[in-house]
């Protein structure tokens, strides 16, 4: 393994890259900046640590995020979305799925609509390239 590089489902991911979580894991959907990969050659082990504060996610998977930490933290107060701790999580590589090279309307996509997100995803770890699962989702003439 590269120092500073890490394996994700797509192909490697640096310091930089934009990444998204995969399906059946907590940060599903979410769109983020890797900001450090720690790798540890005794246990051939990466963790990728991603910024989730980069980009909003859609509204409902923000009211999911919160429920998972108000359960976690036993909160008392709603906390906005600005207050969760998503600025540095540290992620399996398996867990991301690296989407640096899509555009800004390929983004849209699957920024603002969860279920199309996970559609996304879905694709991707059936074999897709990042770009044709990109166009199997429905475009807003649809």
């Amino acid at each position: 393994m590269t120092k500073n590089k890490a394996k994700v489902v797509n192909g490697s991911v640096s310091v930089g890259d934009l990444v998204i979580g995969i399906p059946d894991t907590d940060y599903a959907a979410m769109i983020g900046k890797v900001v450090n990969i720690k790798n540890y050659k005794q246990k051939d082990y990466s963790e990728v640590f991603v910024n989730f504060k980069v980009f909003t996610p859609p509204f409902n998977k923000i009211k999911l995020v919160i429920e998972y930490y108000i359960d976690l933290f036993d909160l008392t107060h709603l906390p906005s979305f600005k207050e969760l701790p998503i600025g540095k999580v540290p992620m399996k590589p398996k867990d991301l799925i690296k989407i640096t090279e899509l555009n800004d309307d390929e983004l849209d996509k699957i920024l603002w609509e969860y279920d199309e997100a996970i559609e996304f995803c879905e694709s991707v770890l059936k074999g897709m390239t990042i770009h044709e699962a990109i166009v199997t989702l429905p475009s807003d003439d649809d």
